[in-house]
C-alpha cells in the first residue's frame, strides 16, 4: 500500500493505521496547503510519500517541497521552514571543533532513507555525539526533533520525545557541504544544492537535503525524512 499526498504531513507515525488517520482527518489549513502548491511559480509541490510493506509495517515519511516558499491568495507559504530552521539553529549552536568533527565530506544529492529500492541506513552513526555537547546545543537538538513529531497526537508526540530526549547521549548529528557556514550564524547553513544534516539516535532518523530547485531554477529544493528505527521501516 502507497499513499502519497500533497498534505504537509509531518512525523513518524508509530503504526500504518495512524498515517492513515492523519492522513485523513487533514485540517482544512493543511487542503489549503495543497491547493497553494499547485499555483506556486512553475507549478511547484509539496509531497509525501509514506509506504507499508506487506505487513503493514510503517515505513516512514519523506517531503519534497519546491519551491521552498511562495504566495498565494496573499498568503505566504513556507513548507519545512520551521524543520529547516531548528536544524541550522541546532548546527550554529556547535563549537567550531564540533562542527568540524560533525562534519562529513560525502557529497549528498539525496536523502538516504527513500522511499525506492536504493534507500539504506549506513551500519555507523557518523558525526559528533551528542552526549559530547554542551546542555544547551543538547537542547538545541530536541529543539531540531520536535517538529516532526507534530502532527501525532498530544500523547504520542510526548512519548516520543520523552524517548528521543533519553536517547539524546547515544544521538548523533552529522552534516555535509554547507561551504559558508559557521558557529553562531544559523542563516548560512542551507542555502545551497548538496547541503545536508542528519539526525541519527537509538529511534530517531531525520535527514533534510537541498536540491537543485526547478521552479524556479535558481532556489533550491528541499527534501526531508523523518522515521523511528525500532518503530519504522520494519525496524531496521
Amino acid at each position: 500500500m502507497k499513499i502519497k499526498s500533497v498534505l504537509a504531513f509531518e512525523g513518524g507515525p508509530l503504526i500504518v493505521a495512524m498515517a492513515l488517520l492523519l492522513a485523513c482527518s487533514k485540517k482544512d489549513g493543511d487542503t489549503e496547503v495543497n491547493r497553494a502548491a499547485a499555483s506556486a511559480p512553475g507549478g511547484g509541490a509539496v509531497t509525501l510519500s509514506a509506504t507499508a510493506d506487506a505487513n503493514n509495517a510503517f515505513k516512514g515519511t519523506a517531503r519534497v517541497v519546491q519551491p521552498v516558499s511562495w504566495t498565494s491568495n496573499d498568503t505566504a507559504n513556507v513548507p519545512l521552514l520551521e524543520e529547516k530552521n531548528v536544524l541550522a539553529a541546532m548546527l550554529a549552536s556547535f563549537t567550531p571543533e564540533q562542527l568540524t568533527n560533525a562534519k562529513i565530506a560525502t557529497t549528498f544529492t539525496d536523502v538516504l532513507l527513500t522511499t525506492g529500492e536504493n534507500s539504506y541506513l549506513p551500519c555507523i552513526r557518523q558525526g559528533v555525539k551528542v552526549g559530547m555537547l554542551s546542555p544547551a546545543s543538547q537542547a538545541k537538538v530536541l529543539a531540531a526533533i520536535k517538529p516532526w513529531l507534530s502532527n501525532l497526537d498530544t500523547a504520542a508526540a510526548a512519548l516520543l520525545l520523552r524517548t528521543y530526549a533519553g536517547e539524546l547521549p547515544d544521538t548523533y548529528v552529522t552534516y555535509a557541504n554547507n561551504k559558508s557556514a559557521v558557529t553562531g550564524n544559523a542563516g548560512l547553513f542551507f542555502t545551497t544544492s548538496t547541503d545536508y544534516v542528519r539526525i541519527d539516535g537509538p529511534g530517531v532518523w531525520i535527514e533534510l537535503v537541498c536540491q537543485p530547485g526547478a521552479a524556479p531554477a535558481k532556489q533550491v529544493r528541499y527534501h526531508a525524512v523523518f522515521c523511528d528505527h525500532p518503530r519504522d521501516y520494519a525496524a531496521l
